[in-house]
């Protein structure tokens, strides 16, 4: 169906230009220091986002909400539905690369093979993994192609630290 409509959709985390926007929109306080702490705290994930505007309330002030949404990140059972919407926890092949490059900061992409992951996944499982964790906006490419980033890397890390 991909083919068919001739598109590629690339999911990717909202920058600090759409947060002011929606934020703007709920009426919300939208100085930098809302927008930075958000976009650090949260890494312009939408599902996020979603939670946060869900707790928001009536206060003009998002930053409580965001104090509490935080916390929650905390809880197994809410850092594991956030997880799954990133698309995680689907074939460990994609959770082993996306856990390699967290723990390593940058990793070349010809570094993502059966010898350096672990002989339990094939080639083909990590170059469909890598391509798959691209599409979901969860790493990117560096340098041309010769790194791979964690996009929402503090967030990750945060989180894998905290399973």
């Amino acid at each position: 169906c991909e083919a068919q409509a001739d598109a590629l959709v690339l999911l990717r985390p909202w920058n600090e230009i759409g947060l002011s926007q929606r934020l703007r929109q709920h009426g919300k306080l939208e100085s930098e220091k809302v927008l930075r702490r958000i976009h650090n705290e949260l890494g312009g994930w939408a599902w996020l986002l979603d939670h946060l505007s869900d707790a928001w309330g009536a206060n003009d002030d998002p930053l409580p909400a965001l104090d509490a949404l935080s916390e929650r990140l905390h809880e197994t059972a809410f850092r594991t539905q956030f997880q799954k919407a990133c698309g995680l926890g689907i074939h460990p092949a994609g959770d082993q690369v996306l856990s390699t490059i967290i723990r390593e900061k940058q990793v070349p992409q010809d570094l993502l093979v059966p010898e350096v992951l672990g002989e339990q996944v094939s080639l083909a499982e990590c170059s469909a993994a890598v391509e798959y964790l691209m599409r979901m906006g969860l790493i990117q490419e560096q340098t041309h192609g010769s790194q791979i980033d964690v996009v929402p890397n503090e967030l990750f890390a945060r989180l894998a630290m905290l399973a």
